[in-house]
């Protein structure tokens, strides 16, 4: 579509400028930005959603978040893109945290090292491969990235256990050290 297809031209502009886009849910939770990331339908939304609820979270964006700094810090920018949540408004947020989810019929949750992190995100993040000095840029800015965000595996149920157990993690333990 015509739309998709500007958009990911646009990525190149946002390169150059030190920035990067992810495909995530993204929510505010205490005036931080929290971005749920994993490949379509493992439910990034319904997370966001289940903080909506239980915590009273707001979603940003359902689908995409445009990543970069300002003032030295990674801020989760708005996105006209907002795949099947219809949710997408345009406010920068500082990151709190970014969490790869997968499914699963129990919840835990884990902090990954930037090693373990980086193909998660990579993964998640619209690069150009063709144009090589933007790929290679494009590595350095997840670099970066991941020296100054923690990044969170969750693998969840559709349950408040969920938001629990992710909320102890990056709340209870990270939040007093960040």
């Amino acid at each position: 579509d015509p739309m998709f297809t500007s958009l990911l031209a646009l990525e190149r502009r946002f390169v150059k400028r030190d920035q990067m886009i992810l495909h995530c849910a993204y929510m505010e939770y205490q005036g931080e930005a929290v971005l749920f990331s994993a490949p379509s339908e493992t439910g990034k939304t319904t997370q966001a959603n289940l903080w909506e609820k239980y915590r009273g979270s707001r979603t940003v964006n359902g689908d995409r978040s445009l990543l970069g700094k300002i003032g030295g810090r990674w801020m989760a920018q708005g996105w006209p893109v907002c795949g099947t949540s219809e949710v997408c408004n345009n406010e920068t947020i500082p990151i709190k945290a970014v969490v790869m989810l997968s499914q699963a019929k129990e919840n835990r949750a884990e902090r990954l090292t930037p090693g373990c992190a980086f193909p998660l995100l990579y993964s998640q993040i619209t690069v150009n491969k063709w144009n090589a000095a933007d790929h290679i840029h494009t590595l350095d800015l997840i670099e970066d990235f991941l020296s100054r965000v923690p990044v969170f595996y969750l693998e969840c149920t559709i349950s408040e256990g969920a938001v629990r157990c992710l909320e102890k993690l990056i709340f209870d333990s990270y939040g007093k050290m960040g």
